[in-house]
């Protein structure tokens, strides 16, 4: 719309520019947050983990490490989805800084739409968005660790979306959006992505409640169902039959236990507590992290099942605090009010009400069933099956967040109905509700806040941890900043609101503006706080710090290995200290949940008859494995003399969680063992001579041949055109002087030209200098890097260089255009506006 002037109205003006703030804030709270040299991260590191698969695929780092289930298990394909392309396409420091933020930007201009298209005013829509924004702000941390929960938050309204235009309009296009919406999510995290799954067929039959016995609407669903199972066709392909079974997405920790009850404790270990429901009065009231001794968290979420009985495992792991804010929560409230009571408000819509009462069904079930184990009837629904195969019921919380989001929308649009377009006597009973309601709120939140004994009439069982000496400062300190957020949000709400009104009436300004002002500003000001406490720093000298079971294991203070990878350290229960075998590390750090290059999958397939080659190959110098399984390996491949017993490692188990602890060899309580490979190539050495060959099968039966000898000769391709030197050098040798992510040096000595060969993935981004004069590399003994040396000394430097110029033309040229389009379709819409008016 637009006015004679070719302007849009005031009112338009103005909400495109608040839209234009709510999409801009998460990256002014995320970018403004990283300092040169960190990265900004969730606490369980899994974005780094990220960033990790991104390097390691277009760098090929190489790791020390190797993972015995890959040796000896089947693999199964990569999943390929919309995160890992992101992984695959951007610079990781852009993605660090840039990929959180835009999901949250995302999910808050889908929920824009939706709220558009169901009948949200613009100022409503806008602010429906910002508090879906907020709900996203604090899911980063959610147990598991997924960064793809935040992709899924910002395509999640698209699916609403589709199937209320395919109610709407009768049409097939809005249940193939949604389908790809769900196919989307599932090639992510497919039991959270089933659940949410589950709410959208809910929404579609309580839509076409009159029509279900129709023709077209079973049409419509077949339709949806067909599309969503081809787009999770690489979901089935990819995990079957490792990590699900059917629609059932199964996890290997609650099926690794024995008894029904183990089973029951491991699903449920991550439930909501009910209780922390205070969160969405005032965020942090439980604490912010398990792992943060500054700020510590003191419910229920992630407890252990052995903790209430033998005060085993952990007193609390809670990595995630879900709430929707004050402003959210308190106009949630009113719109669940409104949309039951029996008078209705005048201009309510019979569709808006309908979602407002669906929604808030939806939510408070997502509620309940997200309190887990806390709540009697979950065990009945887990009995039967269904959920058995999953963990975690506090992913149900995401339902229960959106929901909350679109109805806070709805109570907004009721206030702006009822309070500020009628006259000021009407609208005085329901100011003066607001008001008692705030008030109720308000001294509700302080008292929970300040009262440390109110806490343990609802936790009876943390009254000891309470009563623990080394957590009483940290007690102190949690009630004081809960208190005081309390106090922040109470003089908000009378202090700053009744001032600026009382502002606005002397310059009468219109009382709804400052009023939406106000209470976006508070809620925007609660995602800046629970953005704050939830994101976490780290150098890269941190991230990459070495496992606590590897410090217990190797107390060289040299380190003579760090690991590349991140692992995830809550579940010691598999092979390399992983939680889910999809996640372990391959040979050389690569991820399997990333995408394997064709050549490393080729080298693996080939190698897998020789894994002790395999393994000499790639320098790796130590295995870490259960003690079991480090024994099973060693017998099967007979090489016992080649391997050299460390130390093993036994599990301590104490009410501050988990610790390692060394034990000698062979003692009845080790758990991990430790072994030295002795027969592990150095990471960087010197050869004398090479073998060409024409065809990889050739290659490889060299390679795998026991009888020859890495450092006698590499093994090339005859394509490669590598320099055959025919000289045979008496003296030769290789120091490895640096070694960096990016950069590696290398000091090299020889009497006749040579090869120096470094135990890392061959990759087309590195470039190689000799003496200062650039030098060629070649593809060694088919996957690692090799440089031809000329006879004298020789110091070598290799840099790996990203050219990622072409993609980012690429992209900025069609951003160009996109722009430049939009500019003319906007001139031609201000063209033909006042030629329809006339």
């Amino acid at each position: 719309m637009v006015t004679d002037s070719g302007k849009a109205p005031p009112a338009e003006r103005w909400s495109r520019i608040a839209l234009a703030a709510v999409l801009l804030l998460p990256f002014a709270l995320f970018w403004g947050n990283w300092l040169p040299g960190q990265l900004v991260m969730t606490s369980d590191q899994h974005l780094v983990n990220m960033i990790n698969q991104h390097e390691q695929l277009r760098r090929g780092w190489g790791a020390h490490w190797v993972n015995l289930w890959w040796l000896g298990l089947p693999s199964t394909p990569p999943m390929v989805n919309v995160e890992n392309f992101l992984v695959w396409l951007l610079p990781p420091i852009v993605y660090a800084k840039l990929s959180l933020p835009f999901y949250l930007a995302l999910g808050g201009l889908c929920a824009y739409v939706f709220g558009r298209a169901v009948g949200f005013s613009r100022g409503v829509a806008v602010f429906f968005a910002l508090a879906w924004e907020i709900n996203g702000s604090s899911l980063t941390d959610i147990p598991g660790g997924h960064h793809f929960r935040q992709f899924m938050l910002g395509v999640l309204p698209l699916m609403f979306l589709g199937l209320w235009w395919a109610s709407q309009r009768r049409s097939f296009g809005g249940v193939v959006l949604a389908a790809a919406v769900v196919g989307a999510m599932m090639g992510g995290l497919p039991d959270a992505a089933a659940i949410l799954a589950m709410s959208g067929v809910a929404f579609f039959i309580a839509l076409n409640a009159s029509r279900l016995l129709t023709g077209k609407f079973w049409a419509q669903a077949a339709v949806g169902t067909v599309v969503t199972l081809a787009l999770c066709i690489q979901f089935f392909i990819s995990y079957l039959p490792g990590w699900t079974s059917g629609l059932r997405a199964k996890d290997v920790t609650v099926d690794v236990k024995e008894s029904a009850e183990e089973k029951w404790g491991q699903h449920a270990q991550w439930s909501f507590s009910p209780e922390e429901l205070f969160e969405s009065i005032a965020p942090g009231f439980f604490g912010w992290s398990s792992g943060d001794p500054a700020a510590p968290y003191w419910g229920r979420v992630g407890q252990s099942p052995e903790w209430r009985t033998q005060h085993a495992g952990f007193r609390n792991f809670r990595i995630d605090n879900p709430t929707a804010g004050t402003g959210v929560a308190a106009l949630a409230a009113i719109g669940i009010f409104g949309a039951w009571r029996r008078r209705r408000p005048e201009g309510d819509s019979d569709s808006l009400r309908f979602l407002a009462r669906f929604f808030s069904l939806a939510g408070l079930a997502a509620l309940l069933m997200s309190f887990g184990r806390h709540v009697v009837f979950y065990r009945w629904i887990y009995d039967l099956g269904f959920f058995s195969s999953w963990r975690n019921p506090n992913k149900f919380y995401f339902v229960a967040g959106f929901a909350a989001a679109f109805l806070a929308g709805y109570g907004a649009q009721l206030l702006r109905q009822e309070v500020f377009e009628k006259s000021k006597s009407r609208a005085q009973a329901p100011v003066g509700w607001l008001k008692g309601f705030s008030l109720a709120y308000f001294a509700m939140a302080i008292a929970l806040a300040a009262s440390a004994w109110f806490v343990w009439l609802f936790l009876p069982d943390l009254k000891e941890h309470f009563q623990q000496k080394a957590w009483s400062e940290a007690e102190a300190a949690a009630i004081a900043l809960t208190l005081a957020a309390a106090l922040l949000r109470a003089g908000m709400a009378w202090g700053i609101w009744g001032g600026l009104l009382k502002w606005a009436g002397s310059r009468q300004l219109p009382r709804r503006r400052v009023f939406w002002a106000c209470w976006s500003a508070l809620t925007a000001l609660e995602m800046a706080y629970v953005a704050a406490h939830y994101i976490h720093f780290f150098k890269i000298e941190q991230i990459l710090r070495p496992h606590p079971l590897l410090e217990a294991a190797i107390d060289d203070p040299n380190k003579p290995f760090r690991i590349r990878t991140l692992v995830n350290d809550s579940v010691l229960n598999q092979l390399y200290f992983f939680q889910y075998p999809h996640y372990h590390l391959e040979l050389y750090g690569i991820p399997a949940s990333s995408r394997i290059p064709d050549d490393y999958a080729y080298y693996f397939q080939q190698m897998r008859t020789a894994p002790i080659r395999e393994l000499e190959l790639a320098n790796v110098k130590y295995l870490l494995a259960e003690k079991q399984v480090s024994e099973q390996f060693v017998s099967a491949t007979g090489a016992a003399n080649r391997f050299e017993i460390v130390r093993d490692v036994a599990i301590n188990q104490s009410e501050d969680g988990f610790s390692f602890v060394n034990v000698p060899a062979n003692d009845p309580k080790a758990y991990f063992r430790l072994s030295h490979l002795k027969t592990s190539l150095p990471r960087v050495y010197a050869v004398g001579a090479s073998r060409a060959f024409d065809k990889p099968e050739e290659l490889f039966q060299t390679l795998k041949d026991p009888k020859f000898e890495p450092l006698s000769a590499v093994l090339v391709f005859r394509s490669a055109k590598v320099p055959d030197f025919r000289a045979r050098p008496k003296k030769l040798s290789a120091k490895l002087i640096r070694y960096e992510d990016n950069h590696i040096e290398i000091e090299a000595s020889s009497d006749a030209p040579a090869y120096v060969v470094i135990g890392d993935k061959f990759d087309g981004g590195w470039r190689a200098t000799i003496n200062g004069a650039a030098a060629g590399i070649f593809r060694a003994n088919f996957i690692f890097r090799g440089v031809p040396i000329p006879a004298g000394e020789s110091k070598i430097l290799l840099d790996y260089v990203v050219d990622d110029s072409s993609v980012r033309y690429t992209v900025e040229a069609w951003v160009v255009v996109a722009l430049i389009g939009a500019g003319f379709w906007i001139k031609s819409l201000r063209q033909r506006a006042p030629a329809s008016a006339a």
